[in-house]
């Protein structure tokens, strides 16, 4: 027996009824979006054509070994469907870092502009005529400051992702994974203290892999849980390890407004290893001890 679909619950329209503007109207997805009902990880799911977004985009990374430290990063979003699987999205940073007393980094108390990003994201298959979905995504990235130490630099960066999900229980119970890489390329020009050679790039890439299930709780609020797995390397193409890291945490998501989306995740890291400190647990040289995101989205 074909399930019935519901407006706002994986029914004509809405991203799960957020950014409804009708029945199979202009506005919104078909069905529920998986691109909002997750945490860091994301579904396959894009915008239909014409759609429009703007995005809050906040990040937070919190705790290292000793000392404070609170690293967080904004980003200001506009996303456009070109096509019902085609995502185009540009976006702007901020960046706020407060650090004491952490080794190896310098103690700061800094908001900045962190520069631009811009996005392609294409759906291959869609989970409500394939067995499943599945996109690709590649995001330019300039910063203008680090994202660990807040040091000014001029650093680039391509993330490229993977993105797949399923529906278990139509309508109700989703799951998503996600492969991650970004190669980054940063502009130094510094001393460095190991070999007193003057360096002008800093070269790094990471590899990621992250799972996540998320269940309806009522007719607009989606809770579940992810768990991530994040390798740094030293160089473009993961030449050399530097340290890994794994992260579980609870996701939550709740249509606050008929268009609008308020996103919420929060990860702890339980197992990981620096290369630099091999007898030590957790890497938190390369990661940090607690991450989070918190994202608004509001469709018009």
């Amino acid at each position: 027996m074909k399930a019935r679909k519901k407006r706002g619950q994986g029914g004509e329209g809405g991203e799960r009824g957020y950014g409804l503007r009708g029945p199979g109207g202009e506005g919104g997805e078909a069905g529920i979006n998986t691109q909002y009902i997750f945490g860091f990880t994301e579904g396959a799911d894009t915008e239909r054509a014409g759609e429009r977004e703007i995005e809050q985009d906040a990040t937070g990374r919190f705790a290292k070994r000793a000392g404070s430290y609170t690293a967080l990063r904004n980003k200001t979003e506009f996303e456009y469907g070109l096509t019902n699987d085609l995502l185009f999205a540009f976006g702007s940073f901020l960046s706020y870092h407060r650090i004491r007393n952490v080794p190896e980094l310098a103690d700061r108390n800094q908001v900045n502009f962190d520069g631009l990003s811009t996005e392609l994201k294409y759906r291959f298959l869609d989970r409500r005529t394939a067995p499943f979905g599945l996109a690709i995504s590649a995001e330019p990235e300039w910063h203008r400051f680090s994202e660990t130490g807040g040091r000014r630099e001029n650093s680039y960066a391509v993330e490229l992702k993977l993105y797949a999900d399923a529906e278990l229980i139509p309508g109700r119970l989703f799951i998503a994974g996600n492969v991650l890489y970004e190669p980054e390329i940063a502009k130094v020009n510094e001393i460095e203290e190991e070999t007193g050679h003057f360096r002008r790039w800093e070269r790094e890439s990471t590899l990621g892999f992250s799972g996540a299930i998320s269940a309806a709780l009522t007719d607009t609020v989606f809770i579940g849980a992810e768990v991530r797995h994040l390798t740094k390397y030293e160089g473009s193409f993961l030449n050399k390890e530097e340290g890994h890291a794994l992260f579980v945490g609870p996701t939550l998501s709740a249509r606050i407004l008929p268009n609008a989306v308020l996103q919420a995740a929060y990860s702890v890291q339980v197992s990981g290893r620096a290369k630099d400190e091999p007898d030590r647990h957790l890497d938190l040289a390369n990661f940090e001890g607690h991450q989070g995101r918190l994202r608004f989205v509001y469709e018009f």
